[in-house]
């Protein structure tokens, strides 16, 4: 089993198997199968990385965390169109139209300092980035359908549900609630 992500989003599923299991779980000899994480907070060229680490099996799909992005690249990667359009694209040309179509995802806005991310913030916290509409709308465009992770502090489901709707809207659809 492969793990990979970039920032913290691979740390969840690290953080519950390791209480599960010994430190030494890949050592022993034993019938399931060893687990490796891979994922990188500290690099700026994390989706360099992961995007080579899904070559190795096409059943491998990567994780890309909009906000951790930003955060790492200090507001470079501002969640704008191009750069969004940027990762997409990306994606697309190391992994092929199918797979980068149902890419995981988490999303939401982040403080940073110099040393990279210090607090994930809700979407009402608009002093903060990255900004959700640009990905959305170029998902909608593309008809992409990622399973993504709201990660906002507190507001995950409110804030999962502004994505939604931001989505539904770019592709022209009724809200889920009046359909």
């Amino acid at each position: 089993l492969v793990v990979i992500g970039i920032g913290g989003s691979y740390l969840g599923a690290r953080g519950v198997i390791e209480c599960l299991r010994s430190p030494n779980y890949n050592l022993k000899h034993k019938s399931t199968p060893n687990i490796y994480f891979i994922g990188n907070g500290l690099s700026s060229d994390a989706l360099d990385e992961v995007l080579e680490l899904c070559q190795v099996d096409e059943r491998l799909l990567p994780c890309v965390d909009f906000g951790h992005l930003y955060a790492r690249t200090l507001g470079e990667l501002d969640g704008s169109a191009g750069a969004v359009a940027h990762i997409l694209d990306r994606m697309r040309a190391e992994l092929g139209e199918e797979r980068a179509s149902r890419f995981h995802s988490h999303f939401s806005r982040i403080e940073f300092s110099a040393g990279g991310e210090k607090r994930h913030w809700t979407f009402a916290e608009t002093q903060f980035g990255p900004e959700p509409q640009p990905l959305m709308e170029l998902l909608a465009e593309r008809r992409l359908e990622p399973v993504i992770i709201c990660e906002s502090a507190g507001t995950q489901a409110e804030d999962a549900q502004a994505m939604q709707r931001m989505y539904e809207a770019a592709r022209g659809e009724q809200p889920l609630r009046q359909r």
